[in-house]
């Protein structure tokens, strides 16, 4: 087991693409705004890089800022990529080609984390997201319960306390 705690430190946009351009890396860029992606990076961090294991050491995440939207960028091993899909398809979710651009007032403005390896988090096409106001505020409760109930199993085994 890994003897490092979480670790939170400034890192600069330029040291972040450096390691996402890494071949050995698998990245993933997450709107924090679309229902599911808490969900997503839940499930894969707690059932397959657990928290406290050495593992867990080659989660990376960064919480980034693109034009005024919040977004994670998430870096596993490259090898371990299958998981990602997985779990992708566990939770609704789909890891699709590309990286967000926003267009508007005649310009495109390119995600700074970009490559052959680095690719975007959205919804499955037949995912609640897409449904009606009603069915995707349930969808949306649905996927923080079961996230919480993520946290809750990964308390009671370690002895950690995600709700304090």
């Amino acid at each position: 087991m890994s003897d490092n705690g979480p670790v939170m430190e400034a890192t600069t946009q330029q040291e972040i693409v450096k390691t996402c351009e890494s071949p050995g890396r698998f990245n993933i860029v997450c709107m924090l705004t679309r229902p599911g992606v808490n969900l997503f990076m839940i499930t894969l961090e707690y059932n397959h890089f657990i928290p406290g294991t050495d593992a867990n050491d080659e989660f990376l995440v960064w919480q980034m800022s693109f034009d005024g939207l919040p977004f994670m960028v998430l870096s596993i091993p490259a090898d371990k990529k299958d998981l990602a899909f997985q779990v992708a398809g566990e939770t609704g979710m789909k890891i699709s080609d590309g990286i967000p651009i926003l267009i508007g007032g005649g310009a495109e403005q390119v995600f700074p984390v970009a490559g052959e390896n680095t690719f975007t988090l959205t919804n499955h096409p037949d995912s609640p997201a897409y449904a009606s106001h009603e069915e995707k505020e349930a969808y949306i409760k649905e996927c923080h319960q079961k996230a919480d109930a993520i946290l809750r199993a990964h308390d009671e085994k370690y002895g950690t306390d995600h709700f304090a």
